[in-house]
């Protein structure tokens, strides 16, 4: 049996017509964010244009667990020698086995600068995005050029760490970056309050006290205190500094 023969029905189909297989999910993953954006902040009917996410959510995990990781992991396995470590190379991968659990801690850390972050979701899913981009890249680079302290008895740890390592790394070094590189900064700047709203925190939390603040055009919403929320009034006063990354953050939200 050759090895064209051997591809799956779906893959055949989108080689006859010219487009790679890989390329095609890309395009799915990409279709739900970019219908989606325009009306992220709706409340009426057009919000369930969002379920499209799940669409694109969809071939992002087909992508990354069924196309990519498994050939991956058995390329790899295939080329990657079975061979004994060196001392260099044990340290090698010691080292990557311990980052590996700073990386979520990072991640996790990093992800609360997106509450007084104005767009923050835009921010977050530019980074996801670019983060899994870079993570693919890295395999495929490593597939050609593996790493000298891969063996075929760590292909699968490595291949997981990629490509979950990579997008989280990236967002945390991101998210950090914008918070703490300032490029602008203008303290006691008056913002008007768009709106204000009372989530239910359902029975056992309590209730959640939103405002929404708008900057540059871009609405944001924050949560503050049940005492600061019926204290404010029309406005806020708060420190505003603009990100290297071009995001503002707003710090330290206080009555005018």
């Amino acid at each position: 049996m050759s090895k064209n023969s051997r591809r799956s029905p779906k893959k055949n189909q989108a080689l006859s017509s010219g487009i790679n297989p890989y390329v095609l999910r890309v395009i799915y993953i990409l279709i739900g964010p970019i219908i989606t954006y325009p009306v992220l902040n709706e409340e009426g009917p057009l919000r369930f244009i969002g379920l499209s996410l799940l669409f694109s959510g969809y071939h992002l995990f087909m992508l990354l667990f069924i196309d990519l990781l498994p050939e991956y992991i058995a390329y790899l396995q295939a080329k990657a020698p079975r061979k004994k470590l060196t001392v260099k190379q044990k340290r090698l991968v010691k080292f990557f086995a311990i980052f590996s659990f700073i990386i979520p801690v990072a991640f996790l850390g990093s992800i609360k600068i997106l509450d007084h972050t104005m767009n923050g979701m835009h921010l977050f899913w530019w980074c996801i995005g670019s983060g899994i981009l870079l993570g693919v890249l890295l395999i495929r680079w490593s597939i050609k050029k593996p790493f000298s302290f891969i063996s075929s008895n760590n292909v699968t740890g490595f291949g997981i760490g990629f490509l979950f390592g990579t997008p989280m790394l990236f967002c945390a070094v991101m998210f950090i970056s914008n918070r703490y590189i300032v490029i602008e900064s203008i303290n006691n700047k008056s913002i008007q309050i768009s709106e204000k709203s009372i989530g239910s925190g359902g029975r056992r939390s309590k209730d959640v006290h939103y405002i929404y603040l708008t900057l540059d055009g871009k609405t944001e919403r924050f949560t503050v205190g049940e005492a600061q929320f019926f204290h404010l009034k029309d406005s806020v006063v708060c420190d505003v500094k603009k990100g290297v990354l071009g995001y503002y953050f707003i710090d330290k939200i206080r009555s005018k």
